[in-house]
């Protein structure tokens, strides 16, 4: 009995004592848990109470709490008085050393944000960014960026700095905060690249002075990337550099694209109204370079391309801005791009909107235009023209074609080219044969034409009216003489023939037909008047003419004048001019009145062969069809080779 009593008094106070210690835990805990609480409440209150000092008011969604890792907010978001935004976050995280709410250790607090979406605002709207995680350490006066990551579509960014902050002691009384977001802005403007592209990587370090009133900054970056689309070019690879103040910007960069390489310099005096300021060259394939300098505003999209010169292969080059190259005309191409020279390029408007104006255009060199199963040469472009995103207004566009000088002005959206005025003067009629024909041909006759109207490139169809003229052509190049001759000549053989010829016409278009309201041929003593249609669509010609032959010597009663009414018809492969009726001359034989017939002589002992009864062949080049010998062996054959 009595060892068991003394065993009993070992044993009970150490009953007691893990009673108590657990009851000392229970309330430790209780003390941390309430101190956790606290300094949750502590924090917040604190984070609210110096937002409220600048006009600003804090809001939060879930809030938690632990020892180590601090204060944990979701859904954060900050306000001005007036309740307009000013920043949202996903998620931030904030702890304080523990020391200095007793008194102890240095003031500072770490602020985290990971991988959170982030909209920043100001008077102008918001900008959102992406997958931002940001560390920060705070102390009075100074905020320390230890990283800043952040991502605007196809922009990626990792940068460092310090921020010096005004303290209360220093200004007396705290000013209100008011965001302004000008030079994030116009980064991002400058830095634009495409979502799902690049990326595009920018790191740097940057210095933010707040203490002072006008607050001033500064920042050293720098960028690489690749398979990027920047400002709607498509670029290979690139890297740039950017020093950039509160009171400029220059950035200087380097592109590898895929038909070239670009080179340029991009500065801007400040972050408010100024425009960006940019120079540079692009260079193609070959290593050709064209120079370039001129202006952007970020606020309306306003391009203006102030001079523009060289002889790089755009057209090559252009197909690395995919909205360029989506407008681009299949018809036309280049053996070797030639040198051009663009003065006063304004762009108006976004992508979608956009409105060009050139002021002038200038082109050394030769373009192929093609022509359904034709190519044009086109050399020595000049002029000036607007362009609205898809149709072009044309002002006094001048080219050198077909060895002759062409001017253009109209609306051209394609195929159409409306309310239009052509106007070409002496076109080689030689170069325009070895164009329809794809025969050489040594003709010297010059071509003239003014028209007004509309023109399908596509369907080489006409709606509008104008005149032609031909000059110093051998009479088979001047339609209807060397046909009357060939008729003349099989009343009266042996007529001398003139070697030249020219003719003069009016023409209305529409619906696929041609009215030639006046026609005039001469031909030394021959003239002959006509007027017709052509049907495009039909390929078939009809018309009447009239030939006169005056001053006609040694000819049975030598009369001074004969006229000879005939028929021009048939489709365009066997057109034919022949007489209307049977075979009458009317003679003006008195006293060389052209034009009044005095007698009518009936020469049909003289008609034979069948020049007359089948009509002289009338080949019709300019339309793109050749006479064919016939088998008779008349001279159409022959004639459409010349």
């Amino acid at each position: 009995m009595a060892e068991y009593l003394r065993k009993y008094r070992k044993k009970a106070p150490r009953r007691q004592w893990w009673r108590a210690a657990v009851v000392a835990i229970l309330l430790l805990t209780g003390a941390v848990w309430g101190a956790q609480i606290w300094l949750g409440r502590k924090i917040e209150s604190v984070m609210s109470g110096e937002l409220a000092k600048r006009g600003l008011q804090f809001q939060h969604g879930l809030k938690t709490w632990d020892p180590w890792r601090g204060l944990h907010l979701r859904d954060v978001a900050i306000h001005y008085a007036d309740g307009a935004p000013m920043l949202e976050i996903e998620n931030v995280a904030v702890s304080f050393p523990l020391g200095q709410f007793i008194g102890r250790g240095e003031k500072i607090s770490h602020w985290r944000i990971s991988e959170a979406k982030v909209m920043l605002s100001d008077a102008e709207g918001g900008v959102w960014l992406q997958d931002v995680s940001l560390q920060v350490d705070a102390r009075p006066g100074e905020l320390d960026v230890i990283s800043f990551e952040g991502r605007k579509d196809g922009l990626n960014v990792a940068v460092k700095g310090k921020v010096r902050t005004r303290q209360a002691a220093e200004s007396g009384v705290v000013q209100p905060f008011r965001l302004s977001l000008k030079a994030l802005r116009g980064t991002l403007t400058a830095l634009k690249v495409k979502a799902d592209t690049g990326p595009f990587k920018v790191t740097g370090d940057f210095a933010v002075d707040a203490s002072k009133p006008e607050v001033p900054w500064s920042a050293n970056l720098h960028g690489a990337g690749g398979k990027l689309e920047w400002q709607e070019l498509a670029v290979q690879s690139a890297q740039a550099d950017a020093v950039l103040t509160q009171d400029e910007s220059k950035i200087t960069a380097d592109l590898t694209l895929g038909h070239g390489a670009g080179s340029f310099t991009l500065s801007r005096k400040d972050w408010q109204e100024a425009p960006f300021v940019f120079s540079g060259t692009l260079k193609d394939q070959s290593g050709r370079s064209d120079a370039f300098n001129g202006t952007y505003v970020a606020a309306t999209k306003r391009l203006a391309i102030e001079h523009f010169k060289g002889p790089a292969d755009l057209w090559a080059l252009a197909q690395d801005f995919p909205a360029v190259a989506a407008k681009l005309p299949d018809q036309v191409s280049f053996e070797t791009f030639p040198e051009i020279e663009l003065k006063k390029v304004v762009r108006e408007g976004g992508e979608n909107n956009a409105h060009w104006v050139i002021g002038s255009a200038t082109m050394d060199g030769q373009a192929k235009l093609g022509v359904k199963d034709h190519q044009l040469v086109v050399s020595r472009i000049s002029g000036g023209a607007e362009f609205d995103g898809n149709t072009w207004l044309l002002e006094e566009v001048q080219a050198k074609i077909f060895g002759g000088d062409v001017t253009v002005s109209g609306r051209y959206a394609h195929p159409q080219l409306t309310k239009s005025r052509v106007n070409a003067e002496a076109l080689k009629l030689s170069e325009l044969k070895r164009w329809t024909d794809g025969e050489a041909a040594s003709s010297k006759g010059l071509l003239s034409i003014d028209y007004r109207g509309n023109i399908n490139l596509a369907e080489q169809d006409l709606e509008g009216q104008g005149s032609m003229k031909l000059d110093n052509a051998p009479v088979f190049d001047a339609p209807l003489l060397e046909q009357t001759y060939d008729l003349f000549d099989a009343i009266f053989p042996g007529l001398q023939r003139s070697k030249t010829g020219e003719f003069q016409a009016d023409f209305t278009a529409h619906s696929g037909k041609i009215d030639v309201t006046r026609f005039e041929a001469r031909g030394g003593t021959l003239t002959v008047s006509a007027k017709g249609q052509i049907d495009l669509s039909t390929k078939r010609v009809e018309g009447t003419a009239r030939g006169k032959l005056t001053g006609v010597k040694g000819v049975v009663t030598s009369p001074l004048s004969r006229l000879l009414e005939m028929n021009v018809g048939g489709p365009f492969d066997d057109i034919r001019v022949k007489p209307l009726g049977p075979v009458k001359l009317a003679s003006n034989a008195a006293n060389g009145t052209v034009g009044a017939a005095t007698s009518t002589l009936k020469e049909g002992g003289k008609v034979v062969g069948t020049v007359i009864v089948e009509g002289a062949k009338l080949p019709f080049r300019l339309f793109g069809e050749k006479g064919r010998k016939d088998d008779d062996g008349d001279k159409s054959g022959e004639e459409s080779g010349r």
